[in-house]
């Protein structure tokens, strides 16, 4: 009712706490996968913003943006979600903000089938969070990165795995997480660098500590050493 009447809505304090609304009614409408209704509701409390919202009220915005975008995303609303992505990464004070944007063009980068620029996105934010990997990688590359893997598990029992603490550190959990979007891509269209971020997954995990993606690592780096 009241995004019914967003025109006669004219006291910002009250547009902000509308936007709010808007933000708590997308987030739940994601979660009961309501996706043409969260997009609805996102878009909503964007337009009950002030103008200068990012500099008044940032994190309420950056909220919106976001899930707005991951809405579009999952709605299929392509052209919305890069819209969305974009205004984000302009606007985002810090490198781990935007990264929630990153995921989603990733994301949507793979479906619409657009491996090359999936992929090309996973490497962009990497290389921000310091770590690099050729795009295209050569035998050697992958050979040394697997010496490196064999020596960090050297010595180590599968219990040992299991009692590594939790990984806590912010850009290592993020790095983890763009990893584990690119396993399903590289793994179809550049085996190579699926191999090289299954290594490097595994060696994150051993200097940081285990968090979600980890046990998905340990598995995929068995399978992998299997078909070398």
């Amino acid at each position: 009712q009241f995004n019914i009447a967003v025109e006669l809505i004219t006291n910002q304090t009250e547009r902000d706490e509308l936007a709010r609304m808007n933000l708590i009614a997308g987030r739940r409408a994601l979660a009961s996968t309501a996706y043409a209704t969260a997009a609805k509701y996102l878009t909503t409390g964007i337009q009950f913003l002030s103008s200068d919202s990012w500099e008044t009220n940032y994190h309420l915005t950056l909220a919106l943006y976001e899930k707005a975008a991951e809405a579009a995303y999952v709605a299929g609303d392509f052209e919305q979600t890069e819209q969305l992505v974009e205004v984000v990464l302009v606007q985002a004070k810090t490198l781990l903000e935007k990264v929630k944007v990153y995921e989603v063009r990733i994301e949507a980068y793979k479906a619409q089938s657009r491996g090359v620029e999936a992929i090309r996105t996973g490497l962009e934010v990497l290389k921000l969070l310091g770590i690099e990997f050729p795009e295209q990688p050569s035998q050697e590359d992958i050979e040394i990165a697997l010496e490196e893997t064999q020596i960090a598990l050297a010595g180590r029992q599968i219990e040992d795995l299991l009692n590594l603490p939790n990984m806590t550190e912010p850009k290592k959990l993020t790095a983890m997480n763009i990893l584990v979007r690119l396993l399903p891509i590289t793994c179809v269209s550049n085996p190579p660098l699926f191999s090289l971020v299954v290594f490097k997954q595994v060696n994150i995990s051993l200097n940081y500590g285990n968090c979600a993606a980890s046990a998905l690592s340990y598995g995929t780096y068995a399978i992998t050493i299997w078909n070398i």
